[in-house]
């Protein structure tokens, strides 16, 4: 039998009684609260784990939300489940507890949130710094996340080096990210393009 989740929320950062802690409830700006215990075993969550909206659970162990560690990293709650799997087939139930995982948002969580949103096809990026090695940082213009990038490949030699760049806008236009979710320092590959032609292409990383 598996269970799923990053521990037993009775056991979490923050049962002193801090803001987000077990008691604090759906406090402003929180969602509805999720009851664990009146979920049926073939129940939907009714608000899936997502960084960038906080939660707030309660059940059999106690009242929980979403909120920021000592290290500014999210501490995420929700309604914790179990697995078994035989030659047959899966089958899961929800136990009734909240349980929670810790997501390292780089130092950044606010509130019992952090910034999930990974870069997409067609992002504005906005050069902010460049280097003679090429080494670039931009801030997307869709949600305002950094990004720290080495140069691979550059459509015309010394163009990619350019401190000319910076404060001018391109676009992505090839991508290559492993997930979904990109809360945290998380790397990625992308091509930049000025909408006619392919201008650089970069391995980057997040940094807020």
């Amino acid at each position: 039998m598996g269970r799923a989740g990053g521990g037993s929320a009775g056991r979490s950062p923050g049962t002193s009684g801090a803001s987000g802690s077990p008691g604090a409830g759906a406090s402003a700006g929180a969602a509805p609260e999720v009851d664990c215990e009146a979920l049926s075993p073939t129940s939907r969550i009714p608000m899936p784990p997502d960084p960038e909206h906080r939660g707030a659970f309660v059940g059999n162990n106690g009242r929980f939300a979403d909120h920021c560690d000592e290290s500014d990293n999210l501490v995420e709650y929700t309604c914790e489940s179990t697995s078994e799997c035989t030659q047959s087939g899966c089958s899961g139930a929800f136990t009734g507890s909240v349980t929670f995982q810790t997501l390292d948002c780089a130092g950044s969580c606010v509130d019992g949130t952090c910034a999930a949103r990974c870069p997409l096809h067609g992002d504005a990026l906005t050069y902010l710094s460049v280097q003679s090695d090429g080494t670039a940082t931009f801030r997307n213009g869709n949600d305002a996340r950094i990004y720290s990038c080495e140069v691979q490949s550059e459509n015309e030699a010394g163009y990619c080096e350019n401190a000319g760049l910076v404060g001018t806008t391109v676009q992505i236009n090839g991508l290559g990210i492993g997930t979904s979710m990109c809360a945290g320092s998380v790397s990625f590959n992308m091509t930049a393009t000025d909408g006619t032609a392919t201008l650089c292409s970069y391995r980057c990383q997040t940094t807020n």
